[in-house]
Protein backbone atom coordinates (compact mmCIF):
# COMPACT_ATOMS: atom_id res chain seq x y z
CA UNK A 1 0.00 0.00 0.00
CA UNK A 2 1.23 3.57 -1.20
CA UNK A 3 1.85 6.28 1.75
CA UNK A 4 -0.17 9.16 1.86
CA UNK A 5 0.63 11.57 -0.53
CA UNK A 6 -0.25 15.59 0.59
CA UNK A 7 0.98 18.72 -1.18
CA UNK A 8 1.48 21.50 0.54
CA UNK A 9 1.39 24.33 -2.04
CA UNK A 10 2.12 27.75 -0.76
CA UNK A 11 3.05 30.76 -2.56
CA UNK A 12 6.40 31.78 -0.69
CA UNK A 13 9.06 30.34 1.32
CA UNK A 14 11.32 33.33 1.25
CA UNK A 15 10.69 34.54 4.68
CA UNK A 16 10.77 32.99 8.22
CA UNK A 17 6.77 33.52 9.20
CA UNK A 18 4.50 32.31 11.32
CA UNK A 19 2.44 30.30 8.91
CA UNK A 20 4.87 28.88 7.10
CA UNK A 21 6.69 27.64 10.10
CA UNK A 22 3.03 25.88 10.67
CA UNK A 23 3.45 24.37 7.43
CA UNK A 24 6.87 22.64 7.92
CA UNK A 25 5.29 21.54 11.23
CA UNK A 26 2.82 19.94 9.89
CA UNK A 27 4.74 18.64 6.62
CA UNK A 28 7.10 17.03 9.16
CA UNK A 29 4.83 15.45 11.13
CA UNK A 30 3.07 13.71 8.34
CA UNK A 31 6.74 12.48 7.28
CA UNK A 32 6.97 10.95 10.82
CA UNK A 33 4.50 9.31 10.26
CA UNK A 34 5.09 7.68 7.33
CA UNK A 35 2.90 9.30 4.54
CA UNK A 36 4.61 11.35 1.95
CA UNK A 37 4.21 15.04 2.12
CA UNK A 38 5.72 17.62 -0.35
CA UNK A 39 6.17 21.29 -0.63
CA UNK A 40 5.65 23.30 -3.83
CA UNK A 41 6.37 27.18 -3.75
CA UNK A 42 7.08 29.50 -6.04
CA UNK A 43 10.05 31.41 -3.61
CA UNK A 44 12.20 29.27 -1.66
CA UNK A 45 15.30 30.74 0.46
CA UNK A 46 16.95 27.19 1.00
CA UNK A 47 19.59 28.48 4.07
CA UNK A 48 16.17 29.44 6.41
CA UNK A 49 14.14 26.68 5.11
CA UNK A 50 16.38 23.39 5.16
CA UNK A 51 16.72 23.10 8.67
CA UNK A 52 12.62 23.65 9.25
CA UNK A 53 11.64 21.48 6.29
CA UNK A 54 13.94 18.65 7.22
CA UNK A 55 13.98 15.85 4.70
CA UNK A 56 10.53 16.92 2.97
CA UNK A 57 10.81 17.62 -0.61
CA UNK A 58 10.16 20.89 -1.72
CA UNK A 59 9.63 21.89 -5.67
CA UNK A 60 10.58 26.38 -6.31
CA UNK A 61 10.02 28.18 -9.07
CA UNK A 62 13.04 29.82 -7.96
CA UNK A 63 15.29 30.05 -5.00
CA UNK A 64 16.60 32.83 -3.12
CA UNK A 65 19.01 34.19 -0.97
CA UNK A 66 19.86 36.51 1.72
CA UNK A 67 20.92 39.52 -0.78
CA UNK A 68 18.58 38.81 -3.81
CA UNK A 69 17.60 42.39 -5.31
CA UNK A 70 14.35 40.78 -6.82
CA UNK A 71 11.12 41.85 -5.21
CA UNK A 72 8.90 39.64 -3.17
CA UNK A 73 5.68 38.58 -4.87
CA UNK A 74 2.87 40.81 -4.37
CA UNK A 75 -0.42 39.77 -3.48
CA UNK A 76 -2.06 38.98 -6.89
CA UNK A 77 -0.43 36.13 -8.56
CA UNK A 78 -0.55 36.32 -12.10
CA UNK A 79 -2.32 32.79 -13.98
CA UNK A 80 1.33 31.45 -14.78
CA UNK A 81 2.61 31.59 -10.83
CA UNK A 82 -0.89 30.34 -10.11
CA UNK A 83 -0.99 27.54 -12.97
CA UNK A 84 2.66 25.86 -12.29
CA UNK A 85 1.64 26.11 -8.06
CA UNK A 86 -0.89 24.15 -9.01
CA UNK A 87 0.31 21.61 -12.06
CA UNK A 88 1.26 18.94 -9.98
CA UNK A 89 -1.85 18.74 -8.65
CA UNK A 90 -3.32 15.05 -9.63
CA UNK A 91 0.17 13.44 -8.21
CA UNK A 92 -1.34 14.01 -4.80
CA UNK A 93 -4.17 12.28 -2.61
CA UNK A 94 -4.42 15.74 -1.18
CA UNK A 95 -3.44 19.29 -1.63
CA UNK A 96 -2.79 22.25 1.55
CA UNK A 97 -3.06 25.87 0.21
CA UNK A 98 -2.14 28.19 3.27
CA UNK A 99 -3.13 31.30 1.98
CA UNK A 100 -5.06 33.20 -0.76
CA UNK A 101 -4.86 32.84 -3.43
CA UNK A 102 -3.40 29.77 -3.97
CA UNK A 103 -6.82 28.95 -1.55
CA UNK A 104 -8.97 30.81 -4.01
CA UNK A 105 -7.35 28.81 -7.21
CA UNK A 106 -7.05 25.42 -5.35
CA UNK A 107 -11.00 25.79 -5.01
CA UNK A 108 -11.67 26.10 -8.71
CA UNK A 109 -9.25 23.44 -9.94
CA UNK A 110 -10.11 20.30 -11.55
CA UNK A 111 -8.72 17.78 -9.62
CA UNK A 112 -9.36 14.49 -7.65
CA UNK A 113 -7.16 15.42 -5.19
CA UNK A 114 -8.88 16.62 -1.50
CA UNK A 115 -8.49 20.33 -1.82
CA UNK A 116 -8.46 21.61 1.41
CA UNK A 117 -7.97 25.58 2.55
CA UNK A 118 -6.03 25.77 6.47
CA UNK A 119 -7.10 29.38 6.56
CA UNK A 120 -5.09 31.01 8.94
CA UNK A 121 -6.93 34.25 8.56
CA UNK A 122 -8.68 35.40 5.57
CA UNK A 123 -7.19 37.70 3.09
CA UNK A 124 -7.95 40.98 5.67
CA UNK A 125 -7.45 43.37 2.26
CA UNK A 126 -10.21 42.30 0.45
CA UNK A 127 -12.75 41.46 3.57
CA UNK A 128 -11.62 44.26 6.13
CA UNK A 129 -14.90 44.79 8.09
CA UNK A 130 -15.65 40.94 8.44
CA UNK A 131 -11.76 39.50 9.03
CA UNK A 132 -11.13 42.31 11.29
CA UNK A 133 -14.64 42.76 13.58
CA UNK A 134 -12.89 43.95 16.51
CA UNK A 135 -11.41 46.95 14.47
CA UNK A 136 -14.25 47.90 12.09
CA UNK A 137 -16.25 48.13 15.46
CA UNK A 138 -13.87 50.07 17.29
CA UNK A 139 -11.77 52.06 14.63
CA UNK A 140 -12.74 55.60 16.02
CA UNK A 141 -11.45 54.28 19.40
CA UNK A 142 -7.32 53.78 17.79
CA UNK A 143 -5.23 56.37 18.94
CA UNK A 144 -4.18 58.88 16.92
CA UNK A 145 -0.90 58.38 16.91
CA UNK A 146 0.81 56.59 13.80
CA UNK A 147 -1.00 53.63 11.24
CA UNK A 148 -4.56 53.52 13.01
CA UNK A 149 -5.56 56.77 11.30
CA UNK A 150 -5.01 54.91 8.15
CA UNK A 151 -7.34 51.84 9.25
CA UNK A 152 -10.10 54.62 10.84
CA UNK A 153 -9.71 56.39 7.09
CA UNK A 154 -10.45 53.31 5.12
CA UNK A 155 -13.27 52.11 7.50
CA UNK A 156 -14.82 55.46 7.34
CA UNK A 157 -14.58 55.90 3.84
CA UNK A 158 -17.27 54.47 0.94
CA UNK A 159 -14.57 53.90 -1.44
CA UNK A 160 -11.90 52.40 0.58
CA UNK A 161 -8.70 53.04 0.68
CA UNK A 162 -4.94 51.15 0.68
CA UNK A 163 -4.47 48.11 1.51
CA UNK A 164 -8.01 47.52 1.54
CA UNK A 165 -8.54 46.24 -1.90
CA UNK A 166 -11.79 44.69 -1.65
CA UNK A 167 -13.84 47.99 -1.16
CA UNK A 168 -12.40 49.20 -4.36
CA UNK A 169 -12.80 46.00 -6.54
CA UNK A 170 -15.72 43.78 -4.94
CA UNK A 171 -14.85 41.49 -8.18
CA UNK A 172 -11.82 40.17 -6.25
CA UNK A 173 -14.08 39.26 -3.37
CA UNK A 174 -16.41 37.61 -5.06
CA UNK A 175 -13.91 35.59 -7.06
CA UNK A 176 -12.47 34.85 -3.71
CA UNK A 177 -15.79 33.74 -2.33
CA UNK A 178 -16.33 31.27 -5.24
CA UNK A 179 -13.19 29.96 -5.25
CA UNK A 180 -13.47 28.62 -1.68
CA UNK A 181 -17.25 27.50 -2.19
CA UNK A 182 -15.50 25.00 -4.58
CA UNK A 183 -12.83 23.93 -2.20
CA UNK A 184 -13.75 20.05 -0.66
CA UNK A 185 -12.41 21.45 3.10
CA UNK A 186 -11.85 24.26 4.97
CA UNK A 187 -9.61 24.03 8.71
CA UNK A 188 -9.48 27.36 10.30
CA UNK A 189 -6.28 27.70 12.65
CA UNK A 190 -9.11 28.86 16.01
CA UNK A 191 -12.76 28.99 16.70
CA UNK A 192 -12.17 33.02 15.86
CA UNK A 193 -10.65 32.10 12.36
CA UNK A 194 -13.56 29.57 11.85
CA UNK A 195 -16.33 32.32 12.44
CA UNK A 196 -14.49 35.02 10.46
CA UNK A 197 -14.64 31.66 7.83
CA UNK A 198 -18.26 31.55 8.07
CA UNK A 199 -19.04 35.10 8.21
CA UNK A 200 -17.15 35.51 4.98
CA UNK A 201 -17.78 32.68 2.84
CA UNK A 202 -21.87 32.53 2.99
CA UNK A 203 -21.76 30.01 6.38
CA UNK A 204 -19.12 28.04 5.11
CA UNK A 205 -17.98 25.16 7.45
CA UNK A 206 -14.47 24.99 8.98
CA UNK A 207 -12.68 22.14 11.32
CA UNK A 208 -10.75 24.04 13.81
CA UNK A 209 -6.96 22.66 13.85
CA UNK A 210 -4.93 24.43 15.96
CA UNK A 211 -1.15 25.11 15.00
CA UNK A 212 1.53 22.77 16.84
CA UNK A 213 3.27 24.49 19.30
CA UNK A 214 6.96 23.68 19.82
CA UNK A 215 7.07 24.53 23.65
CA UNK A 216 10.15 26.27 24.56
CA UNK A 217 12.48 25.17 28.01
CA UNK A 218 10.97 26.90 30.53
CA UNK A 219 13.62 29.08 32.78
CA UNK A 220 14.90 28.70 36.26
CA UNK A 221 12.69 31.37 38.37
CA UNK A 222 11.92 32.25 41.72
CA UNK A 223 9.07 31.24 43.11
CA UNK A 224 5.66 33.22 42.61
CA UNK A 225 6.08 36.93 42.12
CA UNK A 226 8.51 39.53 42.53
CA UNK A 227 7.61 41.99 45.10
CA UNK A 228 9.70 44.67 44.42
CA UNK A 229 8.03 45.95 41.43
CA UNK A 230 6.17 43.79 38.89
CA UNK A 231 8.61 43.44 36.12
CA UNK A 232 6.43 42.59 32.70
CA UNK A 233 7.44 41.28 29.15
CA UNK A 234 5.83 41.94 25.67
CA UNK A 235 7.22 39.95 22.84
CA UNK A 236 5.81 40.85 19.52
CA UNK A 237 6.57 42.66 16.10
CA UNK A 238 6.32 46.68 16.54
CA UNK A 239 3.80 47.41 14.20
CA UNK A 240 0.45 49.44 15.11
CA UNK A 241 -1.74 46.16 14.82
CA UNK A 242 0.12 44.66 18.17
CA UNK A 243 -1.12 47.70 19.70
CA UNK A 244 1.91 48.04 21.94
CA UNK A 245 1.28 52.43 22.05
CA UNK A 246 -2.26 51.70 24.46
CA UNK A 247 0.01 48.56 26.15
CA UNK A 248 2.37 51.68 27.00
CA UNK A 249 -0.90 53.77 27.93
CA UNK A 250 -1.75 51.08 30.54
CA UNK A 251 1.78 50.12 32.24
CA UNK A 252 2.00 53.89 32.70
CA UNK A 253 -1.21 53.77 34.78
CA UNK A 254 -0.27 50.67 36.45
CA UNK A 255 3.14 51.95 37.12
CA UNK A 256 1.53 55.07 39.28
CA UNK A 257 0.69 52.40 42.16
CA UNK A 258 3.75 49.98 41.54
CA UNK A 259 6.40 52.29 40.69
CA UNK A 260 9.37 50.27 40.48
CA UNK A 261 7.44 47.81 38.03
CA UNK A 262 9.25 47.55 34.74
CA UNK A 263 8.25 46.81 31.22
CA UNK A 264 10.63 44.51 28.63
CA UNK A 265 10.12 44.84 24.80
CA UNK A 266 11.39 42.40 22.70
CA UNK A 267 10.42 42.95 18.62
CA UNK A 268 12.01 44.74 15.78
CA UNK A 269 9.39 46.38 13.82
CA UNK A 270 8.80 50.21 11.92
CA UNK A 271 7.20 51.92 14.96
CA UNK A 272 9.81 51.61 17.31
CA UNK A 273 11.18 55.32 17.28
CA UNK A 274 7.39 56.64 18.16
CA UNK A 275 6.94 53.82 20.75
CA UNK A 276 10.47 55.15 22.49
CA UNK A 277 8.92 58.64 21.89
CA UNK A 278 5.69 57.81 23.28
CA UNK A 279 7.25 56.09 26.61
CA UNK A 280 9.15 59.49 27.19
CA UNK A 281 6.20 61.57 26.59
CA UNK A 282 4.52 59.06 29.21
CA UNK A 283 7.59 59.91 31.93
CA UNK A 284 7.96 55.64 31.77
CA UNK A 285 11.50 55.73 29.90
CA UNK A 286 13.59 54.89 32.67
CA UNK A 287 11.20 51.86 33.33
CA UNK A 288 10.74 50.63 29.51
CA UNK A 289 13.63 48.41 27.77
CA UNK A 290 13.56 47.80 23.80
CA UNK A 291 15.53 44.68 23.46
CA UNK A 292 15.24 44.26 19.86
CA UNK A 293 15.53 40.80 18.34
CA UNK A 294 16.44 37.93 20.89
CA UNK A 295 17.68 34.48 20.35
CA UNK A 296 15.04 32.05 22.07
CA UNK A 297 18.13 31.31 24.60
CA UNK A 298 17.88 34.86 25.39
CA UNK A 299 14.82 35.15 25.70
CA UNK A 300 14.18 32.09 27.87
CA UNK A 301 16.27 33.89 30.98
CA UNK A 302 14.63 37.20 30.27
CA UNK A 303 11.76 35.34 30.73
CA UNK A 304 13.22 33.58 33.49
CA UNK A 305 13.65 37.73 35.27
CA UNK A 306 10.11 38.05 34.61
CA UNK A 307 6.70 37.67 36.21
CA UNK A 308 3.85 38.47 33.62
CA UNK A 309 3.54 38.31 29.77
CA UNK A 310 1.45 40.89 28.46
CA UNK A 311 0.36 41.80 25.16
CA UNK A 312 -2.79 43.07 23.53
CA UNK A 313 -2.81 42.61 19.77
CA UNK A 314 -6.11 43.99 17.80
CA UNK A 315 -7.93 40.60 15.85
CA UNK A 316 -5.09 38.17 15.93
CA UNK A 317 -6.27 34.98 14.76
CA UNK A 318 -4.20 32.70 17.46
CA UNK A 319 -1.21 34.07 18.79
CA UNK A 320 1.43 31.52 19.12
CA UNK A 321 3.59 33.71 21.56
CA UNK A 322 1.19 33.27 24.12
CA UNK A 323 1.45 29.53 24.81
CA UNK A 324 5.05 29.82 24.31
CA UNK A 325 5.04 32.36 27.12
CA UNK A 326 2.86 30.37 28.88
CA UNK A 327 5.82 27.62 28.29
CA UNK A 328 8.16 29.38 29.93
CA UNK A 329 6.39 29.91 33.32
CA UNK A 330 4.95 34.10 33.09
CA UNK A 331 1.35 34.38 33.97
CA UNK A 332 -0.57 36.14 31.11
CA UNK A 333 -2.81 39.73 30.33
CA UNK A 334 -4.14 39.28 26.56
CA UNK A 335 -6.88 41.10 24.76
CA UNK A 336 -10.66 39.97 25.64
CA UNK A 337 -11.20 38.80 22.07
CA UNK A 338 -9.70 36.94 19.16
CA UNK A 339 -7.39 33.57 19.15
CA UNK A 340 -5.88 34.55 22.81
CA UNK A 341 -9.17 34.02 24.63
CA UNK A 342 -9.16 30.95 23.21
CA UNK A 343 -5.51 30.04 24.45
CA UNK A 344 -6.55 31.52 27.69
CA UNK A 345 -9.69 29.62 27.75
CA UNK A 346 -12.12 32.63 28.48
CA UNK A 347 -9.81 33.81 31.04
CA UNK A 348 -9.28 30.60 33.51
CA UNK A 349 -5.57 30.67 32.94
CA UNK A 350 -4.79 34.59 32.18
CA UNK A 351 -6.25 37.88 32.89
CA UNK A 352 -8.32 39.09 29.95
CA UNK A 353 -8.45 43.06 28.77
CA UNK A 354 -10.22 45.56 26.08
CA UNK A 355 -6.58 45.83 24.25
CA UNK A 356 -7.92 49.85 23.33
CA UNK A 357 -8.68 50.57 27.48
CA UNK A 358 -5.38 51.69 29.26
CA UNK A 359 -7.25 51.48 32.44
CA UNK A 360 -8.16 47.81 31.58
CA UNK A 361 -4.60 47.13 30.98
CA UNK A 362 -3.49 48.42 34.17
CA UNK A 363 -6.48 46.72 36.21
CA UNK A 364 -5.50 43.42 34.33
CA UNK A 365 -1.69 43.95 35.52
CA UNK A 366 -3.10 44.74 38.90
CA UNK A 367 -4.98 41.74 39.25
CA UNK A 368 -2.38 39.84 38.75
CA UNK A 369 0.20 41.66 40.95
CA UNK A 370 -2.60 40.44 43.74
CA UNK A 371 -1.79 37.24 43.61
CA UNK A 372 -0.82 35.36 46.15
CA UNK A 373 2.60 33.44 45.41
CA UNK A 374 0.96 30.17 45.89
CA UNK A 375 -2.17 31.15 43.53
CA UNK A 376 0.49 32.62 41.00
CA UNK A 377 2.04 29.02 40.84
CA UNK A 378 -1.16 26.79 40.77
CA UNK A 379 -2.34 29.43 37.82
CA UNK A 380 1.12 28.97 36.06
CA UNK A 381 0.96 24.96 36.40
CA UNK A 382 -2.91 24.88 35.07
CA UNK A 383 -2.53 27.22 31.96
CA UNK A 384 1.15 25.06 31.24
CA UNK A 385 -0.56 22.01 31.31
CA UNK A 386 -4.17 23.13 29.75
CA UNK A 387 -1.70 24.47 26.56
CA UNK A 388 0.53 20.98 26.48
CA UNK A 389 -3.35 18.80 26.09
CA UNK A 390 -4.37 21.47 23.37
CA UNK A 391 -1.54 22.29 21.14
CA UNK A 392 1.05 19.49 21.78
CA UNK A 393 2.31 18.58 18.30
CA UNK A 394 1.30 14.82 18.66
CA UNK A 395 -2.48 16.00 19.74
CA UNK A 396 -2.66 18.60 16.65
CA UNK A 397 -1.22 15.98 14.30
CA UNK A 398 -3.83 13.45 15.16
CA UNK A 399 -6.70 15.77 14.72
CA UNK A 400 -5.19 16.49 10.95
CA UNK A 401 -5.12 12.85 10.45
CA UNK A 402 -9.10 12.34 11.71
CA UNK A 403 -9.84 15.67 9.14
CA UNK A 404 -8.37 13.37 6.27
CA UNK A 405 -9.40 10.56 7.25
CA UNK A 406 -13.00 12.16 7.35
CA UNK A 407 -12.37 12.10 2.95
CA UNK A 408 -11.09 8.60 2.95
CA UNK A 409 -7.30 9.46 3.11
CA UNK A 410 -5.26 8.04 6.18
CA UNK A 411 -1.99 5.84 6.59
CA UNK A 412 -0.79 3.22 5.45
CA UNK A 413 -1.51 -0.14 8.27
CA UNK A 414 1.37 -0.52 9.93
CA UNK A 415 3.36 2.74 10.05
CA UNK A 416 1.93 4.48 13.35
CA UNK A 417 4.87 4.09 15.96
Amino acid sequence: MTSLRVSFIHRSLDVVGGGEVLLADQARFLLERGASPSVRTLVLAPAAWAPKLGAVPVTAWRTCGPDDPRPRLTRSLGRAHLAWLLAELEQAEAALAMSYPVSMALGRAKSRAVRVWYCLEAPRWLHPEEANPYLAKNAARAPERHGPRRYRTSLASPVGALPFVGRRRPSRRDADRRGVAGLDAVWALSEYTRDSVQRIYGGREADVIYPMVTFPARPERAFGLSRDGLRVLSVTRLQWEKNLDTLLDGFALYKKADPRATLDIVGTGPTLEALRELATALGIADAVRFHGFLTDEELTRLAGRCDVFACLPLDEPFGLIFPEAIARGLLVLGPDHGGPVEILDQGRFGELADPLDPEAIAAGLSRLARLSDEEAEKRRAAADAACRARFAPHVVGERMLSLLARHGLSLPTGVHP
